[in-house]
């Protein structure tokens, strides 16, 4: 279910204040195709933070996933807030279940 939330969250943001029509163009098109990376990669805008969530996520690391996911704002955090809310159900799950009786 990542994947779908993803793509919203990406077609939810904004283009960069400053983006030049390239840029935009390119944003733009992304957005109509659902194209992102899936390769993590630096940066704070929401592809590349959603690529470094996807890439924690494949490594089953929930912690780290909703870590960067956390880094969201706006629209795309509005996109992904049903996913990482079931998704921190499932992480505290399963820490109670490792966590031994009375401890």
């Amino acid at each position: 279910a990542f994947a779908p939330a993803a793509r919203a969250a990406l077609a939810a943001a904004p283009p960069p204040e400053h983006a030049s029509l390239a840029d935009r163009l390119t944003g733009f098109l992304r957005a109509q195709t659902g194209a992102r990376s899936l390769a993590p990669r630096e940066g704070t805008d929401a592809d590349a933070v959603l690529s470094r969530a996807e890439a924690a996520l494949r490594d089953g690391d929930l912690q780290t996933t909703l870590a960067e996911l956390a880094q969201l704002t706006g629209a795309p955090a509005e996109a992904m807030a049903t996913w990482r809310a079931d998704a921190q159900t499932r992480l505290d799950a399963l820490t109670a279940l490792a966590t031994p009786n009375g401890g």
